[in-house]
């Protein structure tokens, strides 16, 4: 579009940062995960004799399991924090231009609910 090369001549739409505590979270989170590795080597290393008490032990284990899995999966997400805000001034500059018609077919679908409304376009 134009005789400007893609990404040439626009403004970022927001701008990272890191977020704080960084450092006091990784320690919080790895003494976490060495806790829940801790439960799953007494389950390892106690398994009962009696096979009643087997099931319930594989029933807890494979609970205790998935619950370490999906913290450790959660982890990724918050392992590093970051914050983007918004340049809210730079926004108006970056939209599409859309015909009068199609804001008001859009307006319309709106109000009525309706998926499918002939305007006689």
């Amino acid at each position: 579009m134009g005789s400007m090369s893609e990404g040439e001549g626009y403004l970022p739409l927001f701008e990272t940062k890191e977020g704080k505590g960084k450092n006091a979270y990784r320690l919080f989170s790895i003494s976490m995960f060495l806790g829940i590795s801790m439960i799953w080597v007494y389950r390892i290393t106690h398994v009962p004799v009696k096979i009643e008490e087997r099931w319930v032990w594989i029933f807890m284990f494979l609970a205790e399991l998935w619950f370490g899995l999906y913290w450790v999966l959660t982890q990724s997400v918050r392992w590093n924090r970051v914050y983007r805000y918004t340049f809210r001034d730079r926004l108006s500059h970056r939209t599409v231009f859309c015909p009068r018609a199609v804001t008001q077919h859009a307006h319309l679908l709106a109000e009525t609910g309706k998926s499918h409304i002939d305007l006689g376009l």
